[in-house]
C-alpha cells in the first residue's frame, strides 16, 4: 500500500506514518512543517490554506497514492484567530483534495474531524457546534458526503476523533488538555482547569486511533461512512485530576472557561446514527486503557526529563 498523508508532522499524523511503515507500507507526506516531532520529513511542504485543487492533481498523477488520508487541519484553539483560514483548511481543503483524488482514480479517502461537531446538542439528530473549529469540520463532513453521491465508486469514509493524548502530543496552550496537564506538573508542580472540572470527556490513546484508522481502510466499501473513534467511557475532568494526585501534591486552580468549550462531549449519544467504531468490535477494539496511555505517557516524558514522578497514573481507571 502507497498512501498519502496530509498533516503527518504532527501528533497524530506521525503515529499514523509510523504504523503504515511497520506494516510494509509506503507514505508520501504533505504539511505546511517541513520536519514532524518524531524525525519525519515533508515529501511536499505545503500549507492548504487557499491551494488551488489543479495543485493537488499534479502531485496525485506524480506520486499515484492507494488511499488519502487527510489529518491536515486548522487547530481549535487558532480557528477563533483566523477564520478564513479555518474555513479554507478544515472545509474546502477536503473537499478538494477529494475532488482531486477521484479524478486521479484514488477511490479511498479517509477524513478525520472531530466530537466538537456535536457541541451542546442532545438531540441525536442535530448538530450544535460552539466553536468555529466544529462548524468548519462539520462543513468538511458535509461535503465529503455530497461528494460521495456524485462520484460512483468513491469511498470516502470520515472518523471523528474525540481527545487524543499521547506521546508527541503538543503541551503548549495549543495543545491537548492531558498535554498540557503533564507539562504544568512537571514544570511547576501544579495544574490549571479551564472552568469548574465539571466537563465530561472521551479520552482515547493515540495507538487506538491508528490502528482504527488503518481498520476503517481495511474494511473496503461501507454502508456507513461517518464513525465516533473514541473509547466508550467517560471521565470527568475534576476527577482525572483527583485521581491523578492522589496525595494531593499538586496544585490544581481553576482559570476561565475556554472559548466554546463544551460541558459534555459524547461519542455515543447517536450510536444508532453514527455508530463507534469499530460497530462489531465494540469496545473491545480499544487496547489502551486511560491508565495505561497515561502511565506510558509519563514513562517516556520521566526518561525525556530524569524526573521521577512516582506512581502518577495509578489510580486512574
Amino acid at each position: 500500500m502507497k498512501a498519502f498523508v496530509t498533516g503527518a508532522t504532527g501528533f497524530i499524523g506521525s503515529h499514523l506514518v509510523d504504523e503504515i511503515i511497520r506494516r510494509g507500507g509506503k507514505v508520501v507526506i504533505l504539511d505546511m512543517n517541513p520536519v514532524g516531532v518524531d524525525g519525519h520529513r515533508a515529501d511536499y511542504v505545503i500549507d492548504l490554506n487557499g491551494k488551488p485543487q489543479t495543485l493537488y492533481e499534479e502531485i496525485f498523477k506524480k506520486e499515484r497514492p492507494d488511499v488519502i488520508f487527510n489529518l491536515a487541519a486548522s487547530k481549535c484553539t487558532v480557528c477563533a484567530e483566523n477564520v478564513y483560514r479555518d474555513w479554507n483548511v478544515n472545509a474546502v481543503a477536503p473537499m478538494l483534495l477529494a475532488r482531486a483524488a477521484f479524478k486521479c482514480g484514488i477511490m479511498d479517502f479517509i477524513h478525520v474531524s472531530t466530537g466538537s461537531v456535536y457541541g451542546t446538542a442532545d438531540d441525536v439528530d442535530e448538530f450544535r457546534p460552539r466553536s468555529y473549529y466544529g462548524v468548519s469540520k462539520l462543513a468538511g463532513e458535509k461535503y465529503l458526503g455530497a461528494l460521495k453521491s456524485y462520484f460512483h465508486g468513491f469511498r470516502p469514509k470520515v472518523l471523528r476523533y474525540f481527545h487524543v493524548y499521547g506521546p508527541r502530543q503538543n503541551d503548549s496552550l495549543k495543545g491537548g488538555v492531558l498535554a498540557i496537564w503533564l507539562r504544568e506538573r512537571l514544570q511547576n508542580g501544579s495544574i490549571e482547569i479551564h472552568g469548574d472540572g465539571q466537563q465530561v470527556r472521551h479520552f482515547t490513546h493515540v495507538d487506538d486511533v491508528v490502528n482504527l484508522t488503518l481498520y476503517a481502510l481495511d474494511q473496503g466499501q461501507m454502508e456507513q461512512d461517518i464513525f465516533n473513534t473514541s473509547r466508550w467511557k467517560l471521565s470527568e475532568v475534576r476527577s482525572l485530576i483527583e485521581d491523578l494526585t492522589p496525595d494531593n501534591s499538586w496544585t490544581v486552580t481553576n482559570g476561565p472557561a475556554r472559548h466554546g468549550d463544551c460541558k459534555t462531549t459524547r461519542a455515543d449519544k447517536d450510536i444508532s446514527r453514527t455508530p463507534m467504531m469499530p460497530l462489531h468490535l465494540g469496545s473491545s477494539a480499544y487496547k489502551v486503557d486511560l491508565r495505561t496511555g497515561l502511565q506510558r505517557w509519563i514513562d517516556v516524558l520521566t526518561q525525556a526529563s530524569s524526573v521521577s514522578h512516582g506512581g502518577l497514573a495509578q489510580r486512574v481507571a
